[in-house]
């Protein structure tokens, strides 16, 4: 099985509209069933339309279906697909979790590719939940034990460069993610090339101060279904907006960013985009906006808060909602003197 069911590309710039109708209609053209390679083709469809919910549930039945036939290869292809989603529904526990029943398959059946793999997933859980000591431990692992057959694997290289990020080694995430997404792009899968091609465009901005591959990452995004590149790319570019002071720039970008993160369902880029936006709505004087948008992003990290009951998740989840709450109380303080206005932020102050 390849990557190819994933998103394609058209060529063609298209509004989000018509990104939408093409996705419904290759949705269409694929009948549901309990068949676990159209039921992770199905689910990749359903995630770009923003239906985790709906992939989920497909996903479940399929696995049903394939414990009953012990098909452990099919269990963990769709393990790993509901892993996905649960990442993206803001359940990183959860997928955790997940990803270890691929690692303990792995182990059972003595699959060493496929242990490899799922150590790789499960690194990148840990990372994302800030367990960063048991993702380097689990990502080495998982390079060692697989080798090529680790990098040659286009979600193992794109999430070992996430590490990397996470890990603060950008040197090292950009070939990983430009690996990735050469992966991808071989395999057909345009749109998951096109969201490692935007983040090795970040991180070369980031790292070597050239904003070129960014630049030119916008004819691309455009032209794939998934909007998430086209708003991983929005988010980006509003950062180099405010390093820039160019505040009024920086604001609309992360506002489309926004609005792209919430018609791709992704709950924690909905929470990182409404934290830029209220950052550059503040540096912009639209203080009504940028506290709208702070208190949104205090609104997803409670979410999360519950979502988690680890220490280190939830302590790194407390400290970013009191720095959002931090920077609320500061927007709410400075957008008026109102008797009501001043009894909320003092709420917020209280919550932070």
């Amino acid at each position: 099985l390849g990557s190819g069911c994933g998103p394609k590309a058209t060529g063609a710039v298209r509004t989000p509209e018509q990104q939408k109708g093409a996705l419904q209609g290759r949705l269409a053209r694929l009948p549901s069933s309990v068949d676990p390679r159209r039921t992770w083709a199905r689910s990749r469809i359903l995630r770009a339309l923003g239906r985790q919910a709906d992939a989920r549930t497909e996903i479940e039945a399929s696995v049903s279906a394939a414990r009953e036939k012990l098909d452990w290869s099919a269990l963990m292809l769709l393990w790993r697909e509901l892993g996905e989603i649960e990442v993206e529904e803001g359940k990183t526990e959860r997928a955790l979790e997940t990803f270890g029943k691929a690692l303990e398959a792995a182990n059972a059946l003595g699959d060493t590719n496929a242990r490899a793999r799922a150590l790789i997933d499960t690194a990148w859980a840990f990372a994302l939940l800030g367990h960063i000591g048991q993702a380097d431990e689990a990502a080495t692992e998982g390079k060692v034990l697989g080798g090529d057959a680790v990098t040659s694997d286009p979600p193992s290289s794109e999430r070992l460069a996430a590490i990397a990020m996470r890990l603060g080694n950008t040197e090292e995430a950009i070939p990983l993610y430009q690996r990735a997404e050469s992966l991808y792009r071989a395999g057909g899968d345009d749109a998951s090339a096109a969201r490692c091609a935007v983040h090795a465009a970040y991180l070369t901005w980031r790292e070597r101060g050239d904003g070129d591959p960014l630049a030119r990452m916008r004819s691309r995004v455009d032209a794939v279904d998934d909007p998430e590149a086209a708003m991983l790319l929005q988010l980006y570019d509003s950062e180099r907006a405010l390093k820039g002071s160019d505040y009024p720039v920086c604001e609309s970008k992360a506002l489309e960013a926004v609005k792209l993160a919430d018609l791709r369902n992704v709950r924690r880029s909905a929470k990182i985009a409404r934290v830029m936006a209220a950052r550059c709505g503040q540096r912009n004087g639209n203080l009504d906006s940028a506290a709208r948008m702070a208190a949104e992003a205090g609104a997803i990290v409670e979410e999360e808060l519950i979502q988690v009951v680890g220490d280190v998740p939830r302590q790194e989840l407390g400290f970013e909602a009191f720095l959002i709450y931090r920077l609320l109380f500061s927007l709410q303080v400075g957008s008026g003197t109102d008797a009501q206005g001043l009894q909320q932020a003092f709420m917020t102050s209280e919550r932070a």
